[in-house]
């Protein structure tokens, strides 16, 4: 068990981790502990170090319709675009 004293401001290294909590009044009468609960650690960013030399990946802009350009006539209709994102995306993740 680790007490934060109240500060919580260091993470423990990654892994799995469990807590439980306790409650102490003005009169010094502490709370049972709580049911303990489960969670992990995860400081790696979602597609870090993917790449190349371990660097992240850009995700892949694909045009399929322009291997010549695109056209005044195709921008105005609207162009069809193919996205693949880097290794290790996970849903929700923000590619920018």
């Amino acid at each position: 068990p680790e007490d934060l004293g109240g500060t919580g401001s260091e993470l423990p290294d990654e892994g799995d981790y469990t807590i439980t909590a306790t409650v102490t009044d003005t009169a010094g009468n502490t709370s049972v502990p709580s049911t303990e609960t489960g969670f992990t650690i995860d400081t790696t960013a979602p597609g870090e170090g993917t790449g190349t030399g371990g660097t992240d990946e850009a995700p892949t802009v694909v045009i399929p319709e322009a291997t010549g350009g695109v056209g005044e006539e195709e921008l105005t209709d609207g162009v069809e675009v193919l996205v693949t994102p880097p290794t290790g995306t996970q849903p929700g993740d923000t590619i920018t």
